[in-house]
């Protein structure tokens, strides 16, 4: 897959998700799609250098998503996902670094504030906090500017707001 992404684009190339990317049907009734095991391993060969688990993703709930993640090496990333039990503690690491070249780089994920209401079932989400992505991306981005060693050239940011996260996220942003 290296060599094949190589003469695809021979320049440096980041491999980035907002989500939606693993099948949700669940056939059986047993709370896993047959395909998510497939999609999502497919996903871990890629080389996806960060993964924002969107709305899609979250139906599966955290414990499935975690299985999923820890089984198939995807780089979650989620700056504004948080525990409700242990307010400072994010559910998936808040940026993901990664390399483009020579060039050091952070990935932050956001997600939009209403993503919760996306979800079938709330109780997949009851011990999670969606907080706001305006606050946390700055948050995110001045402990970036702290980190021991050398900081990162470029900050990208790869969110799934919908129209109104975005009109939220850019009329705070002035």
């Amino acid at each position: 897959l290296e060599d094949q992404k190589r003469k695809l684009s021979p320049a440096p190339t980041l491999l980035l998700s907002t989500g939606g990317e693993i099948d949700t049907f669940d056939s059986l009734g047993t709370g896993r799609s047959p395909s998510r095991d497939m999609d999502a391993a497919a996903l871990g060969r890629l080389g996806y250098q960060a993964i924002l688990p969107g709305a899609k993703e979250l139906c599966f709930g955290i414990d499935e998503l975690t299985r999923l993640a820890k089984k198939h090496q995807l780089p979650l990333t989620a700056a504004n996902l948080f525990w409700k039990s242990k307010p400072a503690k994010s559910v998936f690491p808040r940026y993901r670094l990664a390399r483009l070249g020579a060039a050091r780089g952070a990935v932050i994920g956001l997600l939009g504030p209403n993503v919760a209401a996306e979800v079938r079932d709330p109780d997949l989400l009851a011990n999670i906090e969606v907080r706001d992505p305006l606050v946390e991306l700055h948050r995110t981005v001045e402990e970036l500017q702290h980190l021991p060693g050398s900081r990162p050239h470029l900050v990208i940011v790869i969110a799934q707001l919908n129209s109104q996260g975005w009109s939220d996220l850019l009329g705070k942003s002035h």
